[in-house]
Order: C-alpha cells, then structure tokens, then sequence
C-alpha cells in the first residue's frame, strides 16, 4: 500500500488528502468511505490523543483509506510515537535543514522495514527551511514536501494571510525547487495554480473538512 501511495504521489493526477477537524473515530470511519486518497490526522494541534489517533487510523483503514499523521513536534519522541502507528506517512512538523531531515530519516530506517516504511512528509513553515530546503530534500527517505501556508506566512511577517503574494511566491519557489528534485509538494487546496506547478499536477491537495461539510450542505440546500 505504501509502495502504491509513493508511485501514485509521482503521477500525473493530485492526490487528494481531507483533514479530520474533529476528534470523532465514527466520523473518521465515514470521512474515509467519501473517495479522497488521504485522511490527514493531526497530533500537532488539537486535542487529539494517541490512543484516539490510533483508533482512528484503524478505522480509516478497514473503511478502504489511508491515513496520514502530522506529529506532534519533530523530536525523536513524538516521531516514534506516530510511526508506531500503521500509517500511510507522517508529516513532520517545522523541519528547520537538512541535519534535523538527516535525523529524522534515521528514525525512519530503523523503525520499519524499505517495504513497510512510512512515507516521510517535512512541512516547510519557515524562512530557514526556505533556504535550506535542498539539504531537507537530500535524505533518500525524504518522499514529498508539505508547505504550512499559515506558519509560513506568519515566519514571512505576514500573519494570518496565507494568500500574500509573498507567502505564495514562497510556496511557488517550494515548488519549483522541490519538482527539479523530484519530489511530490502538498499544498493547500488554493494554492493549486501556483505558477511553479507549471502544468504538472502537486503530489497532494489538502481540503479542509469544514469547507467540504460547508459546500456540500450548500449544493444540499439549493437543489
């Protein structure tokens, strides 16, 4: 499954990935049956445990998904806590360079087998990792990048405007830089003109569940 989810990242199609904004395994189980690729299971924020995160990657599972986790932080602990679980991949929060993605990678290795291996997602959130990113895309382990628009735009100086045009042109170096390396970017669901995809699909497209829930009870109501 996680040998298919990589040669599918590298596709022509988007991938596409819906974040569970709500605690709940029975919504979890429902969200997973709707036709999106990736359910993303955050740890980062929220109030959401590992026991609960646990339970809801299982459900995921043995509804025909795949369940990505953003872990709590990049420390070695919160790593193999979310690799503990039977995910698709982990993105890891704020990987600052190419050291901490050399370390992180290692974590990888040992854990799970080449066949069995997690994807490993770095997000890009910050003006560092925006310079570094060749180091952060160095380790062989390294599948795809993440951009954090809202952190990211914050780091730039721009918080709470993830659609500045310089938090995009940003996200569109990302991209650029991150294609000429082969490596699959998710971005937001409204990034996804960035002039750097340059006619090639992103690896993935998040959509947020409140949106979707919002959109569809909008065409619900008018028809």
């Amino acid at each position: 499954m996680k040998d298919d989810l990589k040669s599918r990242l590298q596709g022509e199609r988007a991938l596409t990935m819906v974040s569970l904004r709500h605690a709940s395994p029975t919504l979890a189980a429902f969200v997973a049956t709707l036709g999106f690729d990736l359910v993303f299971v955050d740890l980062e924020h929220g109030r959401l445990g590992i026991e609960t995160a646990d339970l809801i990657v299982r459900l995921v599972k043995a509804n025909g998904g795949a369940a990505i986790i953003r872990a709590s932080s990049s420390s070695d602990e919160a790593l193999r806590r979310a690799l503990d679980l039977d995910v698709a991949g982990v993105i890891v929060p704020n990987v600052a360079d190419g050291e901490e993605a050399a370390r992180i990678a290692a974590i990888f290795r040992a854990m799970r087998s080449p066949e069995e291996r997690a994807l490993l997602i770095p997000m890009i959130e910050s003006p560092q990792a925006l310079r570094e990113l060749d180091g952060i895309m160095a380790p062989a382990e390294v599948d795809a990048l993440f951009i954090g628009p809202a952190d990211l735009a914050q780091s730039l100086g721009h918080r709470g405007e993830p659609q500045h045009p310089a938090v995009r042109a940003a996200a569109d170096k990302v991209v650029t830089r991150a294609s000429a390396a082969k490596r699959p970017v998710g971005v937001p669901l409204s990034y996804r003109d960035l002039p750097g995809f340059a006619g090639r699909a992103p690896g993935f497209l998040y959509y947020d569940l409140n949106t979707v829930i919002q959109a569809g009870s909008a065409a619900t109501l008018m028809a």
